[in-house]
């Protein structure tokens, strides 16, 4: 069984939702840390200012920015299309009757979803020693929203190549020793995916995220030869591949219970 992530999404009776109720509960005590714990799965919510001076000038005004609804929701702008889920259930530090598809703000997220300096601070409180971050709604987990919004080719990719710089200067690259780099691969051919692999092996990247399933995206099957050229600029960097459930805008679901 596989449900759409647009369909989740738009289902408000996923997980309960209190709506209008915006609840930040203060910092629990911190815990001692007994083991080192990296944590594999994480996820980063991109700041507003994440493409701000990262794309050619000619794409500046058609690259993602935060724009706030009459309504007082913020959501991303790409390219003419509005994107929404600012947060995408960024909901750590809420009560759970508030947990849902929200929030929409920045404002109404844990500093730490958005914020490295803050999320630091999360993780020490966590007892958690190191992190790799998946990127959340707008880029999509393997990168494959910002690819697919937009018809441009040309604007795709320096938005790409433009959240990896942000990633590796800004959120992994203050922390290197706590934040594992985790690049966003160009999906729409191989060889352009393999040089910037390389590349960005030079420049501190351990991982790239890849969708689990690349057929549901329309792209070539994972069994055949495609991906070869990708596959082996990974081995020859030591460039761990990650696979993300969701991240060919499916997730996997076990069958509901029977009612008895």
């Amino acid at each position: 069984m596989a449900i759409s992530i647009e369909d989740l999404s738009g289902n408000s009776g996923f997980t309960q939702n209190v709506k209008g109720k915006v609840t930040l509960l203060p910092d629990p005590p911190r815990s001692e840390r007994w083991y080192t714990v990296i944590s594999c799965d994480d996820h980063v919510v991109e700041p507003p200012h994440t493409f701000e001076g990262r794309v050619p000038a000619a794409f500046a005004e058609r690259a993602p920015r935060v724009v706030e609804q009459d309504d007082g929701r913020e959501m991303w702008l790409y390219d003419g299309e509005l994107l929404p889920n600012v947060g995408f259930n960024a909901v750590v530090g809420r009560p759970v009757d508030e947990y849902s598809f929200d929030p929409t703000r920045f404002d109404e997220m844990r500093r730490g979803a958005w914020d490295i300096a803050a999320r630091v601070v999360d993780m020490d409180l966590n007892g958690i020693y190191a992190s790799l971050n998946f990127p959340s709604f707008l880029p999509g987990f393997a990168g494959q929203r910002l690819q697919q919004v937009t018809s441009d080719p040309e604007l795709a990719l320096a938005c790409l190549r433009a959240w990896n710089d942000w990633h590796i200067d800004e959120w992994a690259g203050r922390h290197p020793d706590r934040i594992i780099p985790l690049q966003l691969a160009w999906l729409s051919d191989p060889e352009i995916a393999a040089a910037d692999v390389r590349r960005n092996a030079e420049r501190g990247f351990k991982a790239v995220s890849f969708p689990e399933n690349p057929v549901d995206l329309g792209l070539p099957s994972v069994h055949t030869d495609h991906w070869d050229p990708l596959l082996r600029a990974c081995e020859e960097t030591q460039t761990v591949i990650c696979l993300h459930n969701g991240s060919s805008s499916w997730t996997a679901a076990r069958a509901s219970r029977p009612r008895i």
